[in-house]
């Protein structure tokens, strides 16, 4: 039966999380298992046989809190059973993650509860090469990225274009603070005017079968896409990859990307290693003569 967390062994629940997928950010695993192994965090765990199978609990990300039930394969029946342990998550507005082998398993699990799949993640890889570079598309140049604080914000504002979204610039900044100290891992493209028009860039990650370098963002202001901007910057980073001595790389995106990122990797010798789901409550039934707000769907790369 399900068991409060109380003193569980923090390798334990890192080898649940990552055993039910090898392509989960070990960083991510390592942060869940961290805040699910104290008491002050709501969390449960499931045993067989003196094992740890199972493991329920919450991490933070970014401003919200993410939920996460995990069992271990061929134990996925755990899965319904652990989703009221984190009610008050979903109550609050948060999500839920159901990392599994078996899909069907974790859908039914989630569908039982009332839940509704946000969006698909996908983790995808390709391998990279150490080909020579082509020269920066007609009428631009590579900007370095430089310690001044502007060129950071320069990606932020790009960033923001590209998605059609406010991201604070805090919380951009605390996520690629540290990327930020490798800058020949980031490919930047700016218009012979100076203006930032591209911008791909990556770091190193822990996952559970190995050390990848995975691509962080790819962005492309609004006004030049579809004009090989993305896919020079892409080829670049993944062949500084390569010099760099890594030869696999490793990105995430949303499924159903309104601009068809998915296609376009796949398209570029990228293929899916690991899919996930993100389920919500789901919202009331708008009242009647009213209209939904729609909401858009942002890369994750």
């Amino acid at each position: 039966m399900w068991q409060p967390l109380t003193e569980p062994s923090v390798e334990d629940v890192h080898r649940v999380l990552t055993e039910v997928d090898v392509a989960l950010w070990s960083s991510g695993a390592s942060r869940t298992s961290g805040n699910c192994s104290r008491a002050d965090r709501s969390g449960a765990v499931h045993h067989a046989e003196g094992r740890l199978i199972a493991v329920a609990g919450s991490v933070p990300d970014e401003e919200c809190v993410m939920g996460i039930v995990a069992a271990h394969p061929g134990r996925s029946e755990l899965l319904s059973d652990a989703v009221p342990l984190l009610e008050d998550v979903l109550r609050a507005g948060g999500a839920l993650w159901l990392p599994t082998l078996d899909h069907d398993a974790g859908a039914a699990a989630a569908a039982a509860h009332g839940l509704v799949r946000a969006y698909t993640d996908l983790q995808m890889r390709t391998r990279t090469t150490a080909a020579s570079a082509s020269p920066p598309p007609l009428g631009t140049r590579l900007r370095e990225l430089g310690a001044a604080p502007s060129d950071l914000h320069d990606v932020h504002d790009l960033v923001c274009a590209a998605w059609g979204a406010e991201d604070h610039w805090t919380a951009f900044h605390r996520r690629f603070e540290q990327a930020a100290r490798e800058p020949a891992l980031w490919v930047l493209l700016e218009s012979e005017q100076g203006e930032l028009v591209a911008a791909c860039f990556g770091d190193g990650q822990d996952l559970a079968d190995g050390r990848f370098k995975v691509v962080r963002h790819l962005d492309v202001a609004p006004g030049v896409r579809r004009s090989g901007l993305g896919r020079w910057a892409l080829n670049e980073l993944l062949v500084r990859f390569a010099l760099a001595g890594w030869d696999e790389a490793q990105l995430g995106v949303h499924g159903d990307n309104a601009s068809g990122a998915p296609a376009f990797y796949r398209s570029h010798g990228w293929s899916v290693v690991s899919s996930q789901d993100k389920w919500v409550r789901a919202p009331p039934s708008p009242a009647p003569g009213s209209r939904a707000r729609r909401r858009g769907t942002g890369r994750t790369t």
